[in-house]
Order: C-alpha cells, then structure tokens, then sequence
C-alpha cells in the first residue's frame, strides 16, 4: 500500500461533547490599537493577552516616551495604562519604531498631539518604507507632519499642532 498523503485530510471522528477553553493567538496589529486607544483615553485601562511581540514593545515605549504611565498589571499577562485624555507631553524627543510599521502608522497621528515634535525613526528597512501619504494626510487635517527620510520614508518629525479635522484626500 502506498504510503498516504500528508495533504489528505484525515477522518475525525467525535467521541462526545468538547468542552474546552481555547485561547487562539493574538494579533500584534489589534493589541496596538488597544494600547493607543487605552493611552489615548481618559482614565485607566487595562489591556489583557496584548501579544508579546518586538511591534507591542515598540508600541509601549513609545507611548511611554510620549509621556504615557503603563505598568505590568499584576497578572501578568496585561498592562495597566494611564490614559492621557488625548494630552501627550513627550519625555523623550526620538521614538523608536524598529521595524514595526504599525507603530509608524500609530504613533504618527498621536504624536501630533503630543505638546513638542518628537521624530519617529526606526531600523534600517523601517527607513525603505514609505510614509509620505500619511504625513500629506496629516497635514490636510492641519497637523504638521515632516518627512525627514529620503523618497518620503522614515525618520518623520511630528507634534506640537493639533488635528483640526475636515477632509484629507489623497
């Protein structure tokens, strides 16, 4: 007899009822939306199973860096988060968003409500990868976003404007 296929499905037949917990793996992309939407509120939030990932680091130090108080809840698998009400005042004035694109994306719009520019620069492939558009965009909603790397990629300044809000087209 041949040996089977290992693209073959294979039968599965129940034995009964499941009953079981399954915790499938988290999105980095989804826990930082939640760890800016929680820096951003107002009040304190806490953020359970944010995956763990070189992208939520990224996204947790800057944040911190824009003036955010977070801590290791005392589970251990959450982060407690101060919010800011919208009010950035950043510590430090360089933000590293290593290769995480999302963190660019992210922190970008919430570092232009920070009360100071900060710049937004990251690993060498980060600098490859163009972010103009979103800086044009900005602008359009009257924040002053400034693309400081060649052919409209990182490192970007922004901060120290507010957005105004009306219509960006792109």
């Amino acid at each position: 007899m041949p040996p089977a296929d290992p693209l073959d499905p294979l039968p599965i037949t129940p034995r009964g009822p499941l009953a079981a917990t399954v915790n499938p793996p988290g999105s980095r992309s989804l826990a930082n939306r939640a760890l800016l939407a929680a820096a951003l509120a107002r009040g304190t939030s806490v953020v359970r199973n944010a995956t763990p990932s070189d992208d939520t680091d990224a996204m947790r130090e800057g944040l911190q860096s824009l003036g955010v108080v977070m801590e290791h809840h005392e589970s251990g698998d959450a982060w407690r988060i101060h919010g800011v009400d919208g009010h950035l005042v950043p510590i430090a004035t360089e933000l590293d968003v290593r290769a995480s694109g999302t963190t660019a994306r992210f922190l970008t719009p919430a570092a232009t409500l920070a009360s100071a520019p900060a710049v937004l620069d990251g690993t060498q492939r980060m600098r490859e990868r163009p972010i103009a558009d979103l800086a044009l965009a900005h602008g359009a909603l009257g924040a002053r976003v400034e693309v400081l790397g060649t052919h409209g990629c990182p490192p970007l300044r922004a901060g120290g404007s507010r957005l105004v809000g009306g219509e960006a087209l792109l």
